[in-house]
């Protein structure tokens, strides 16, 4: 349904030139420089040998994790690096070794992995750090966008293997839950304070500013999505309390565009016009006003959810939308209620 925009932003992209990973580099004469990239290999060994002192693993453990983390041929990017110290760690840590294997197969929504154990402050801040940046990367590739930005929050980039990753999975996740503000910082910080942003990161990024930019609350873009966004968590079997707020939210918005609507068509009415149409007339004729244009107030915001709004009103509300949008949103409401209804139908959990 967003193919245009998307299209449209591709364009735009290649018309920047990938400006997005040129912004990440050091770049004096217009006074930035970047702050953060890949942790080089060396660091990551020093820092992985005082946590190893401190652990209370065998001698012949460390020796096999540092082993691990050294071995040819040497990683080359801030992902590869990240993936080398995982597969060093689970060679002492049954935990690392669970977590990778959970991460490497689709998710189970229904028994997600427990990673209460990252949180423990007894945790050692470079593990827990990394570790959770690669949970939160898998949880936003499997959709589970909630799950990812809790797990991606608060981590501490000067910890952080590959800093790109923790900001463009962060961002993907904000922009999925269209939490505007977070998601342009984040964005933000991945284009402007890594030196080795990946192209790829860095022209999705752009991509992501541009959409949340002229991304207006109450909307009928934004209300679209957010039906979208139902539908995700209703795929994932996500059909609990924030999926009733969601679906509140989204009767409020569409009982106000409504309303909004109303309002325009009575004062078209009152000034002795008429709402222009949205297609064509099909010959060239001049065409009278039918009816003073009053429309009957739409209880909207009084019923329970989408799926429990009567059949007449609901075809009245959907009557609304195409006068002043384009007609293929229609179709995605009536996508939604059908949805709603059978979602409606389901036992709760």
């Amino acid at each position: 349904m967003h193919s245009i925009r998307f299209v449209g932003l591709v364009t735009a992209v290649f018309a920047l030139g990938f400006c997005g990973a040129a912004a990440a580099q050091d770049d004096p004469a217009f006074g930035k420089v970047a702050k953060h990239k890949t942790m080089a290999l060396d660091e990551l060994a020093g820092r992985t040998g005082e946590w190893l002192a401190s652990s209370t693993l065998e001698q012949a453990q460390r020796d096999k994790v540092l082993a691990a983390l050294k071995k040819e041929p040497l990683p080359a990017t801030g992902t590869e690096t990240l993936a080398r110290f995982c597969e060093a760690l689970a060679e002492a840590d049954v935990r690392v070794k669970d977590l990778l294997e959970v991460t490497s197969r689709p998710v189970d929504p229904t028994k997600l992995y427990s990673a209460a154990w990252l949180a423990d402050a007894s945790t050692h801040p470079l593990l827990k750090d990394n570790l959770r940046l690669v949970y939160g990367r898998w949880l936003c590739q499997e959709r589970l966008f909630d799950e990812a930005a809790e797990n991606l929050s608060g981590i501490a980039v000067e910890n952080s293997i590959d800093p790109a990753s923790l900001y463009f999975y962060q961002s993907v996740a904000y922009h999925r839950l269209l939490d505007k503000k977070r998601g342009l910082e984040s964005i933000e910080k991945l284009l402007q304070d890594v030196q080795d942003t990946p192209r790829r990161y860095a022209s999705l990024a752009v991509l992501m500013v541009d959409d949340l930019s002229g991304l207006k609350d109450d909307s009928l873009d934004h209300i679209s999505r957010r039906m979208e966004d139902v539908e995700r968590r209703l795929d994932l079997g996500r059909a609990g309390k924030r999926v009733r707020t969601v679906e509140d939210g989204i009767v409020k918005s569409l009982d106000k565009l409504i309303e909004e609507l109303e309002k325009q068509q009575q004062q078209c009415a009152a000034a002795g016009g008429t709402l222009q149409p949205t297609q064509p007339a099909p010959q060239s004729r001049i065409l009278a006003g039918q009816g003073p244009g009053n429309v009957d107030k739409k209880n909207v915001a009084a019923t329970k959810s989408w799926g429990d709004l009567p059949p007449k009103k609901r075809e009245e509300a959907l009557q609304q939308i195409p006068k002043s949008f384009p007609s293929h949103y229609r179709d995605i409401i009536e996508q939604y209620f059908r949805r709603s209804t059978q979602e409606s139908e389901t036992p709760q959990k």
